[in-house]
């Protein structure tokens, strides 16, 4: 039996490149594989190829943000389809010619994709068996199940289901699986694996996996656990915690050195609550000292994260760190802030995510993360909030949504109730140019009055390179107390910023004198 797995393409303003590794299909597909099926994996994403595509009419809101713009602070601009065509999808499906097909649907606003490729195959071959798993398909079974296209659904972690699926177990006896039959539909509880060792170390052969690349570096993904202990109300994470013993994830990153891979990024939502994890780093230091990098582009707690794991963390090639915030809290920013002062000392930088647009959250509230933020060795990530039908919070907000997926993405600033879009991405803007500020004080090694006394020099010339650009900026912003895009090295005003606003956020910053009072060196 021939068993095709896909990741469809996605069609947005942006996307994550670094999370472009289908590690969900490479755990199906190696199980398949051991069984003696024929299996192959189509990562759309693979190549990060790019076509751009008109904005869609449902969007066309968003092109009061989104423009051309040369300015380093700038937001997004184009609407793209990321990954290979869809010609070349149905061209790879008939070469292959594939009993059953197997489609991740993660991300709800992505359906559409996921629509698509269903579409294609059966007007291959109507008898080809369509299959679909993933977070989405799992939240909402029944509306894959209303598209006509799609034959069944494995709700939860698929890797054992699908196996028996495609082995011919009954359905009955199928954990997981979801199907119509006779305009009825058969929904089961999502299954989820106890035992995460028992799950055989993935065949990255089933890739190209040569094309997945950090700087110079061939990179991977690799989790070590699944499930979270916290239940944070804007999360769909809702499955128990349970994590990989530290040898069983050596040996998997022991296989993938012996393909010429270096550098690793840890997926875990909570990899420093695995009770392995200071093991791994000493079985890492041990075996591979400096042959290896890591990082952790999903965000770390900094609880548990002691010394000792710090220590450990720099002595594995820590390359970069990111840290996942909530909520407003000074001791919990404060512990953060300990710690990317001492990766500091290494040249490893911080980033510290925080959610803008959150329901209930106030401008009040942001202006606070901001500030706590601006003044420390870490830079802003900010993430704007879209709803995930899976949180409890999706069912208090769910009436003002409306269910509409193809809107629930950061991109959009979909829901704007307690804080209006403008603010939402006027919040944006601010980040960028906090990031870019240290930036330049870090590049050439710079103190605030130094940084003062060049920003007072600067001259316009549209034709330098984005770091001068966005000094001129930076002096116009200050000077004018408006925020300027550059479209064919014109200065054209936003029209969304509310000045007043603005002005608060500058005056809370104190940015008027360039961060005397935020203390940034000693990077």
């Amino acid at each position: 039996m021939r068993v095709l797995l896909i990741n469809p393409p996605i069609e947005d303003f942006y996307i994550t490149r670094q999370r472009l590794y289908p590690l969900n299909l490479l755990y199906i597909g190696t199980l398949l594989k051991l069984a003696d099926f024929k299996v192959e994996i189509i990562n759309s994403l693979e190549y990060c190829k790019k076509t751009q595509l008109s904005i869609p009419k449902d969007f066309s809101y968003l092109k009061r943000y989104y423009h051309k713009n040369k300015s380093p602070f700038c937001l997004f601009s184009d609407y793209y389809h990321f990954g290979i065509d869809f010609l070349e999808i149905e061209e790879r499906i008939k070469k292959f010619s594939p009993d059953i097909v197997g489609i991740s649907s993660n991300f709800s606003c992505y359906y559409e994709t996921t629509f698509k490729v269903a579409e294609i195959v059966k007007k291959i071959n109507k008898n080809i068996i369509v299959i679909v798993g993933g977070r989405f398909a799992t939240a909402r079974p029944k509306f894959f199940l209303k598209n006509s296209y799609i034959d069944f659904v494995i709700r939860g972690e698929a890797e054992f289901s699908f196996l028996d699926f495609c082995r011919g177990l009954s359905f009955s006896k199928i954990k997981g699986l979801c199907y119509r039959k006779d305009n009825r539909f058969f929904i089961k509880e999502p299954v989820f694996i106890e035992d995460l060792n028992s799950i055989p170390i993935i065949d990255r052969r089933l890739i190209d996996y040569t094309k997945y690349k950090f700087k110079k570096d061939i990179s991977t993904s690799i989790i070590t656990s699944r499930g979270c202990i916290f239940g944070c109300k804007f999360c769909g994470i809702r499955e128990r915690f349970r994590y990989r013993k530290a040898e069983n994830v050596f040996k998997e990153i022991e296989d993938c050195f012996s393909l010429g891979i270096r550098h690793f990024n840890f997926e875990d939502d909570n990899i420093n609550l695995n009770l392995e994890f200071e093991k791994l780093l000493d079985i890492l230091i041990e075996n591979f000292s400096k042959k290896i990098k890591i990082s952790f582009m999903n965000g770390l707690l900094p609880i548990n994260l002691n010394k000792s794991l710090q220590d450990k963390l720099i002595k594995c090639n820590l390359t970069h760190i990111d840290f996942s915030l909530a909520s407003v809290n000074e001791k919990y920013y404060k512990k953060i802030f300990s710690i990317s002062n001492k990766f500091a000392k290494y040249n490893i930088p911080s980033t510290v995510h925080f959610i803008v647009g959150m329901p209930e959250q106030s401008i009040k509230d942001l202006i606070f993360t901001i500030k706590l933020l601006s003044k420390e060795r870490v830079f802003l990530g900010p993430s704007i909030f879209y709803p995930v039908i899976e949180s409890p919070l999706f069912n208090r907000i769910k009436k003002y949504t409306k269910e509409n997926y193809k809107f629930f993405r950061s991109s959009c600033a979909y829901f704007d109730k307690d804080i209006k879009r403008d603010d939402i991405f006027l919040v944006f803007y601010i980040s960028r140019i906090i990031n870019f500020i240290k930036k330049i004080l870090d590049k050439f090694n710079l103190d605030n009055n130094n940084f003062y006394g060049l920003l007072n020099k600067i001259e316009e010339d549209k034709n330098k390179d984005k770091d001068y650009l966005g000094m001129i900026l930076l002096k116009k912003i200050l000077k004018e107390n408006k925020i300027f895009r550059i479209d064919s090295s014109k200065f054209i005003e936003e029209e969304f910023i509310n000045k007043k606003l603005l002005q608060q956020i500058l005056n809370n910053l104190k940015i008027y004198s360039l961060f005397n009072y935020i203390k940034l060196r000693g990077w």
